[in-house]
């Protein structure tokens, strides 16, 4: 997974593709229009959700994270606290795994 700008421009978005270099999808384009902010930095959660944390950054410099998840009518962002959003991970055990791969990208602690 990685960001970048769409062709018709807008938000930096997170797109994937396979190892062979085929299937190029963006997997943001289109969800949670409501969030113009860019998208950065994908970190797929490791519990087999489905669900990607991801940077969003505001034209300022500010940012913030959202979480990529399937909701009842297709995928959302959900954004807001990120102890609150990693609070409903499926096992209730993934929140330390979690912070050590997101100091890891971010070098930051998500109990800052």
């Amino acid at each position: 997974m990685f960001a970048a700008t769409p062709p018709a421009g807008g938000r930096e978005e997170i797109y994937q593709i396979g190892v062979d270099g085929t299937n190029l999808e963006c997997v943001t384009c289109g969800v949670s229009t409501n969030i113009t902010a860019n998208l950065f930095k994908p970190v797929p959660f490791q519990d087999d959700s489905g669900r990607v944390l991801v940077q969003t950054v505001q034209s300022n410099g500010s940012y913030t994270n959202a979480v990529l998840e399937d909701g009842p009518n297709g995928k959302v962002l959900a954004s807001g606290e990120l102890h609150a959003l990693l609070r409903g991970t499926p096992d209730g055990s993934s929140f330390d795994n979690l912070e050590a791969l997101f100091m890891h990208h971010t070098h930051r602690s998500l109990r800052d």
